[in-house]
């Protein structure tokens, strides 16, 4: 996902104790809804990666799977660099 990407958050889901996601969010774009129309939801998953010490944004359609599931299966994937946003934490 886009740094500037322009979204408004519908729900904030709790995090998973002692995993590293820092946020689960459900989420859609104003910028894609046409009048009339229901937004496209959008599940947002952020990771803390700890090997390089930067946060990485997931963005994925996968509304019913958890963000730990949902984490899990982009990295598996080796779709890091794909699909992620990258920020120092601090």
């Amino acid at each position: 996902m886009k740094e500037n990407a322009v979204y408004q958050v519908k729900a904030e889901f709790a995090v998973p104790q002692n995993r590293n996601v820092l946020k689960d969010q459900l989420i859609w774009f104003p910028s894609q809804v046409k009048a009339g129309e229901e937004p496209c939801l959008f599940r947002r998953v952020e990771i803390w990666d700890e090997d390089k010490q930067e946060s990485i944004a997931f963005l994925t359609s996968l509304l019913q799977l958890g963000a730990t599931t949902i984490a899990a299966i982009y990295k598996d994937a080796g779709r890091w660099s794909c699909s992620s946003r990258r920020s120092s934490r601090t």
